[in-house]
């Protein structure tokens, strides 16, 4: 979430997109943790600058993140797992699922449910 993955790095959006309405959103994924509150300001500030409307794509947020981001006309999309990408053995993703102790997932492709739940966002959003 709008923080760097490597060390001196700033924080960015994971990309822009344009919607079929002509408007752009920022778009920004976190996997795993809570978005913390200085991340969704720093992801705030930056649609907020370059005039986009922010999407958030998420496992969970906290309920006033909704709020937030409804104010510039965003969106927040909540998948509710973690998803990984194929190609280890499954002993590995039993411990990890152990290990973690959140909902894991391993899919090929995004799965239908995620993209469904894109598709209403862009539309939500085009209607703000």
């Amino acid at each position: 979430m709008c923080s760097s993955t490597r060390s001196g790095r700033p924080p960015n959006l994971n990309f822009i997109a344009k919607l079929p309405d002509g408007d752009y959103v920022g778009f920004q994924a976190n996997r795993l943790d809570y978005p913390k509150p200085n991340e969704i300001n720093t992801f705030i500030e930056l649609c907020r600058v370059l005039h986009l409307k922010p999407l958030l794509v998420t496992r969970q947020a906290h309920p006033m993140t909704f709020d937030v981001v409804k104010r510039l006309k965003g969106w927040v999309v909540i998948f509710k797992q973690s998803l990984l990408k194929p190609g280890f053995p499954r002993e590995a993703f039993d411990a990890i699922r152990q290990q973690v102790g959140i909902p894991i997932a391993v899919y090929r492709w995004p799965p239908d449910y995620l993209i469904k739940a894109l598709i209403e966002a862009a539309k939500a959003i085009a209607k703000l």
